[in-house]
């Protein structure tokens, strides 16, 4: 025995060398008909099976019931962990949404969420969807509200490392650095030239525009943290701009 050829409707639609075979990719609510034939590796085909009919069910346009009992749990001062009372739904519930503040943050498959990496001292406001299998969804749960601790930080971030100044242009210095460490989280940075402060970023890069043609620049690099923490100053980076 090599396989089995499966006929929907007397039309070939697949094989199969074992005694299974899934049609997918069909209508709902549709019926069919469906017969086997066997075949050998010497390419002779059996007389066909008995008729098998089928009717796929209607499509589901039920969705589950809403998410009840929605509650926050502060964690700490950069976590709030949810738990709700599960839905249900006449086919089954395919997993939940969660809403912070009105966007999506996430989706679980059980009925709890940590949600991680929040601001200290800072409230947020979230809800539950819960969706089945055929993309139905119900109107969210009720809202449950949690405001996360402050945090008394004193600990200063880390001082930025490998400060490095390249001369772009005559009016030009493009800097960048080796981000920071912090306990809780570097806020940004803080760029002096020639010992003033000139900006400050939020990323480990930096343009210095409408500076003086062939002229000699000093730079360095503070870090600070949410607290209002600074680290000590990154080393410092000599550069001379280009002539015209």
């Amino acid at each position: 025995m090599a396989g089995y050829r499966i006929y929907r409707d007397g039309a070939l639609v697949g094989s199969s060398a074992t005694t299974a075979y899934a049609d997918t990719s069909l209508q709902a609510a549709t019926s069919y008909s469906y017969y086997a034939v066997a075949y050998d590796a010497a390419g002779n085909v059996s007389t066909a099976s008995n008729t098998a009919p089928a009717t796929t069910p209607p499509p589901d346009t039920t969705p589950p019931s809403a998410p009840s009992g929605l509650n926050a749990a502060v964690a700490g001062p950069t976590e709030v962990d949810l738990t709700w009372t599960a839905s249900t739904d006449d086919v089954g519930v395919a997993g939940y949404r969660i809403y912070r503040n009105g966007t999506l943050v996430g989706t679980s498959l059980t009925n709890s969420y940590a949600d991680r990496g929040l601001q200290p001292a800072t409230s947020y406001s979230y809800l539950t969807v819960a969706d089945d299998a055929d993309g139905n969804s119900r109107a969210g749960s009720h809202t449950a509200g949690a405001t996360t601790p402050a945090i008394l930080d004193t600990t200063p971030p880390s001082a930025p490392s490998g400060v490095a100044a390249t001369a772009f242009s005559p009016t030009e210095v493009d800097l960048s650095w080796t981000a920071s460490t912090d306990n809780v989280r570097v806020a940004g940075y803080r760029i002096y030239r020639d010992g003033a402060l000139v900006a400050s970023t939020a990323t480990t890069t930096y343009a210095d525009t409408g500076l003086q043609a062939a002229t000699s620049y000093r730079y360095y690099v503070v870090a600070y943290d949410a607290a209002g923490n600074s680290s000590t100053p990154s080393n410092t980076a000599n550069v001379k701009t280009r002539h015209h």
